[in-house]
Formats: C-alpha cells, structure tokens, sequence
C-alpha cells in the first residue's frame, strides 16, 4: 500500500469541501473592496479643504534653495506612525498652469496639512518670495468643453537617484511649449509628490550599499589574496608545471625552498 504524501491528503481534504473556494473568493473580493473603500476615503481627506498656494518667485533663485524646500517638506508631510498607517502619506501638487499665455505657477496642499506649514517652507527657500493662498478648484475650468491629458510614472527603481545637475534649464522646453497656449485656452502641468514609505526608503538604501554601480554606493572590494600555504612559494611565477611540490615539513625536518624561481645570492 502506497503512503500518501501530506499534499496529496491536503488536496482530497480540499476537493472535499467545495464550500472553501466560494469562501475564498468571497474574502478576496470583499478585502479588494475594503481597500478600494479607504483609498477613496482618504483622498476625501486630502481634498476637503485643500488650498492653492500661488508663488511669485524671486528675480533670483538657486538649486540649493529648491533643495532646502523639499527637504523641509518632507517633514511637514511625514505623519506619526499610528496616523501613517490610517491616513497614509499625503501629497503635494506643483503645477504650472497657463490660462492664454499667462503662467502660474502654484502648489496644490491637501487640507490635513496644517495652514502656514508650507508658507513656512517656501519663506525659508525663497525668502524673496511672495505667496498668495486660495481655495483649490479643478487645474482646468469646468466650462472647457474637449480635454485631453496624460500621465506619467518613473520608469527606473527607487535606488537610482533624480538628475538634479542639468547643463540647461530643464524648463525650458515646458515654458517653450507654454508659450504657444492661445487665447481662450488653458494648459496645466502637475508634479505630484510625497514622502516615500520607510519600508521603500530602508530597501533603496540596502541596494545602494551594496551596489557598486550607484553613484552614491559603496564600491565592492576586492577579495583579499590568501597568504600563501606553508610550504609553497610565494612567487607565482614558480607555480609552473615544472615546479614540484614541497614536501610537509615534520616536527624535525626543516622545509627546502625549490630552486626554481630561487633569487641569487641567498642560501
């Protein structure tokens, strides 16, 4: 009599209870809806109350101070954990809006940002800079009657890092295409941004440390060479065909170089 294997009995005590798959599919479906549910709840959240932050900015700007803005967003974004897993991690819009050939350039923040949060940013990267704080509203009016959009996601993992030096402005070319916008006609282009997970943070420095093609990544060393063996030479080059192998030193014998590859002179 042949044993049945803890599979096999498994499967018959499954094909059995047909009632299991039903139950299965069921728990699926439902855990599919609930977080689709509280995907849409929490972008309720972040709309309700959400505010257009127009920035004018200074005759002068510098990539530090671009730095230094999201940096400071960074942790205004951040929640504490318990809200984290609840709420999730809101975002921020950048938008460059253009109604005719007139550019705006502003930040969408949700309403569970605290107000003056992200004021405090902007003044602190761009302290030339002036604001102006509205309630948001669709990027393109309601009365536009033929829209058309797109969007785009990065393409490359999360441990390659964003180009940030550029011979050129990388502007250019969207303040170029924001110039040909007509009278009557509106254009918008968003950036949405938020702070990354710390399970994504934590697996994007793991694979930076160990890879050695990042730029900001350790290199990998070299193995080490092993010490040569007692009773081997140490010079490669009289590890030929020609050479023999020493004998094992004994507790009374003493070990005799060979003597090819032997430097004159020594005894």
């Amino acid at each position: 009599m042949i044993s049945r294997t803890w599979p096999e009995e498994f499967w018959n005590w499954i094909i059995a209870r047909p009632w299991l798959g039903v139950l299965a599919a069921t728990g699926f479906v439902g855990a599919v809806f609930t977080y689709d549910q509280l995907l849409a709840w929490r972008h309720k959240r972040l709309v309700a109350g959400a505010r257009w932050l127009t920035i004018a900015a200074p005759p002068e700007v510098t990539k530090e101070a671009a730095a230094a803005f999201w940096t400071t967003l960074v942790g205004v974004l951040t929640p504490p954990g318990w809200r984290r897993r609840l709420y999730g991690y809101p975002h921020v819009g950048w938008e460059y809006t253009w109604t005719g050939r007139a550019l705006t350039i502003r930040v969408w923040v949700p309403g569970t940002v605290p107000p003056g949060a992200v004021q405090a940013a902007v003044r602190a990267a761009w302290p030339a800079a002036t604001m102006t704080t509205t309630d948001a509203a669709a990027p393109i009016p309601a009365e536009v009657g033929e829209e058309v959009g797109g969007a785009h996601w990065p393409q490359q993992p999360d441990v390659l890092p964003l180009r940030s030096e550029h011979d050129a402005d990388p502007l250019r070319a969207l303040l170029a295409v924001g110039a040909e916008v007509r009278h009557r006609e509106h254009a918008c282009v968003q950036i949405l941004a938020r702070p990354a997970p710390a399970r994504r943070v934590r697996a994007a420095r793991r694979a930076a440390a160990t890879s050695s093609n990042h730029p900001h990544g350790r290199p990998t060393r070299p193995p080490a060479p092993s010490p040569a063996r007692r009773g081997w030479p140490s010079n490669p080059s009289c590890c030929s065909s020609t050479c023999s192998r020493p004998a094992r030193p004994g507790p009374a014998a003493r070990h005799t170089p060979p003597q090819r590859g032997r430097p004159s002179g020594t005894q």
